[in-house]
């Protein structure tokens, strides 16, 4: 489920980079630097989907769209088995800050590595958490 949601985002954002505008960018960065400030896990999370989601909207693609609401919800019953997601924020955030930055200075190039890594942490750390919940079992 997770490499395939990596192998769609990134082809949304190759398709859709073009169409993303500053507002966009300062909506998603502003959500994000004060939920990550105020530690309000919840309004975190919601700035994660909506920065994921853009790249998928910008394409216009609604079948897209919805393939990847459905790997969504199948990533969102994984996350969900842990309470891990606190003791990810500061790396998530960070993470998401490059992509930004990626995305505000134009850079195609830049917007998809930052993302591509972004995704394979995202991958290596619920593998982890997965095993961690399993071993406690």
């Amino acid at each position: 489920v997770l490499g395939l949601r990596q192998l769609l985002e990134l082809h949304a954002l190759e398709k859709g980079f073009d169409n993303i505008d500053e507002e966009d960018i300062d909506r998603i960065e502003r959500a994000s630097k004060t939920a990550f400030e105020k530690q309000e896990l919840s309004a975190y999370h919601k700035a994660d989907r909506a920065l994921h989601r853009l790249f998928v909207e910008k394409t216009g693609n609604k079948r897209l769209m919805g393939f990847v609401n459905t790997l969504n919800s199948q990533i969102e019953r994984i996350s969900r088995v842990s309470e891990q997601y606190l003791k990810y924020l500061t790396d998530s955030y960070h993470e998401h800050m490059a992509i930004i930055a990626a995305l505000r200075s134009h850079d195609r190039t830049a917007s998809t590595a930052a993302l591509r890594k972004h995704l394979g942490l995202v991958e290596k750390r619920t593998l982890d958490t997965l095993a961690e919940v399993d071993l406690k079992k």
